[in-house]
């Protein structure tokens, strides 16, 4: 992996240093503030940091530099710099440490499975599938939660569901609420190697949750209809209903593909 030098981003799509900023913290420029742009930026200052973690400049227990110093160094905005590191813990390379900051916990990604997030926001076909693979492990997954499930999941399950309202209201996308949702059920299982797949496959299941509910967001009373689909599978799960819970995962699952024009299951 090549070693950072002072000068500008490049096409080759290594994030190099720039020392002539602003000590202050920069925000986003004007083509920072597209989408497509940012989540660019961001796979560089990932990729950047990962190579640090896998080449020991970054060793295990040491905490990364603030966001304000890795914005001021690379000349990103402080969004990039969170969604960079925001990769990092879903690879389980780091882990935030409340008023401390995050620390390396990891030299290697939990799983080298992944799809290019460019090619799934553009690929349909691709999107279908992964929208099929979550419609067997999130429908199964319930049912297990359901016949499983102890009183403190119930809560932590709970407690996703109650952010994901939240978000609705304040107009905020609940992506992460969303998934801490669907990894609350998955834990439920009481099945380590669901919740490791499920781990494994973060950053892909994420992804298609993020595409769904930015779509959503966009159409008046969608949000909603998705909140009272989750609320369908809680309390499914609540009252230990094995097929009710499996069917409303499932029926969760195929209406998200529906809503974004995919046809999938068999």
């Amino acid at each position: 992996m090549a070693v950072f030098q002072r000068s500008c981003l490049t096409n080759s799509g290594l994030l190099r240093w720039r020392m002539s900023r602003s000590e202050t913290s920069p925000t986003a420029s004007p083509t920072e503030r597209s989408p497509g742009r940012r989540r660019n930026l961001a796979e560089q200052v990932f990729s950047h940091l990962a190579a640090r973690i896998s080449d020991g400049d970054l060793p295990l227990g040491q905490r990364l530099p603030t966001e304000f110093e890795l914005a001021r160094t690379m000349g990103v905005s402080r969004a990039v710099v969170r969604e960079a590191i925001s990769r990092l813990k879903q690879d389980g390379l780091v882990e935030a440490r409340q008023g401390s900051g995050a620390y390396v916990t990891s030299t290697r990604p939990a799983g080298s499975f992944r799809f290019n997030r460019e090619e799934l926001d553009g690929d349909h076909a691709q999107l279908a599938q992964v929208f099929e693979l979550r419609l067997g492990l999130e429908g199964d997954a319930a049912g297990y939660a359901a016949a499983r499930r102890s009183d403190s999941d119930l809560a932590q399950i709970s407690d996703c569901l109650a952010a994901i309202a939240t978000d609705i209201r304040n107009g905020n996308d609940g992506i992460d609420a969303d998934f801490a949702f669907h990894g609350a059920i998955a834990k439920a299982t009481g099945n380590a190697f669901i919740l490791q797949l499920v781990d494994l496959l973060g950053v892909q299941l994420k992804d298609s949750i993020r595409v769904a509910r930015l779509n959503s967001s966009s159409h008046r009373g969608r949000p909603e209809a998705v909140l009272a689909e989750h609320t369908e599978i809680f309390d499914a799960i609540v009252d230990k209903r094995i097929d009710a819970a499996r069917g409303a995962a499932r029926r969760h699952v195929m209406n998200a593909a529906k809503r974004l024009g995919l046809s999938i299951g068999i």
